[in-house]
């Protein structure tokens, strides 16, 4: 889906610690729901300059300080849950050069100043190589259970799946303009909000390198058709997506 820069790319999905599920406090008013990080398996490569595990456990220990943020930002916004994907790129000498936000349902700028400010503070082991490294770091805040028995948020891997399917309905609006140079790879990506029903509303274009814009409509009104699972809530869950289209 998404196209990664410098010597190599690592995808890193930090393993759920024991130390990084804390209780949320909430005032006396609300219910306090407990509340966890749940990223899934490290799924890296190895290069002889990065270390891929050395970063991982690096990344993962830091789980804490980002909880905190998140518990800080829900005491003021109880129902505030989803998840944000990072895409962080670190010089040889250890340092944040960059932060760049992939995806983010939460919809919080209190949360990803507080979440940024704590990464650009990162020091992370000197490499002997003058390469820059880029990394994707995914962080889910998730109730452990439904709140009241009944969901009120779609994840992230649902959202995902759905849009993966489309992939082939999506596709054919390519067959608009003979002139595409099908030996390249596409993207185009999307801001949308999830209506409680299913439905797709407030569709906007963040990028694409297709250039023609024929195609960029279609595909957009074929995004406006989108119906996922209804759920019971009375919220719009906002959601971004890169789309990669490879003939």
């Amino acid at each position: 889906m998404a196209n990664y820069f410098g010597l190599l790319s690592l995808i890193l999905f930090l393993s759920a610690c024991s130390g990084s599920q804390k209780s949320t406090t909430i005032p006396a008013e609300k219910e306090s729901v407990p509340e966890v990080i749940a990223p899934s398996k490290p799924e890296v490569k190895i290069s002889k300059f990065w270390d891929a595990n050395e970063l991982n456990n690096f990344i993962s220990n830091k789980n804490t300080e980002i909880t905190e943020c998140y518990e800080n930002v829900k005491i003021k916004v109880p129902d505030l849950d989803g998840w944000v994907k990072l895409r962080i790129k670190l010089n040889p000498g250890g340092f944040v050069e960059d932060i760049q936000v992939v995806e983010d349902s939460l919809g919080s700028q209190d949360l990803l100043s507080c979440i940024t400010g704590k990464i650009k503070k990162w020091k992370t082991p000197v490499v002997e190589t003058d390469k820059p490294v880029w990394l994707d770091i995914p962080y889910e805040f998730m109730p452990l259970t439904a709140k009241s028995g009944t969901e009120t948020i779609r994840t992230r891997e649902e959202i995902i799946e759905f849009c993966s399917q489309q992939q082939g309905s999506l596709s054919s609006c390519f067959d608009l303009d003979n002139a595409i140079d099908r030996s390249k790879v596409y993207t185009f990506g999307v801001n949308f909000n999830i209506l409680p029903d299913g439905k797709v509303t407030d569709v906007v274009v963040t990028n694409s390198s297709i250039q023609n814009e024929s195609v960029e409509l279609c595909l957009t009104n074929k995004v406006k058709l989108f119906q996922l699972r209804s759920l019971q809530s009375d919220k719009m869950q906002p959601f971004s997506i890169n789309f990669s289209f490879k003939f």
